[in-house]
């Protein structure tokens, strides 16, 4: 519960610091890729501070290359 609280911290600090200038400068094209980000790495960064185990990407990203590659 520590880390969630400490996540939320710092991401009120960069909504004030990055996204509510780029809001104020009407920078859409910026904002339309960093809101998304900003609220995927938010959830992210949540979910494992409430212990949500995640997947290992690289056997998965491993047995990718071998069937490219076809190696054995």
């Amino acid at each position: 519960m520590d880390t969630a609280l400490i996540y939320l911290f710092f991401y009120a600090f960069l909504l004030i610091v990055d996204l509510i200038p780029l809001m104020k400068r009407k920078e859409k094209k910026v904002l339309y890729l960093s809101i998304p980000i900003f609220l995927l790495t938010l959830v992210i960064n949540l979910m494992a501070s409430f212990g949500v185990q995640f997947p290992a990407l690289s056997p998965m990203i491993g047995q990718l290359v071998k069937f490219i590659f076809h190696m054995q």
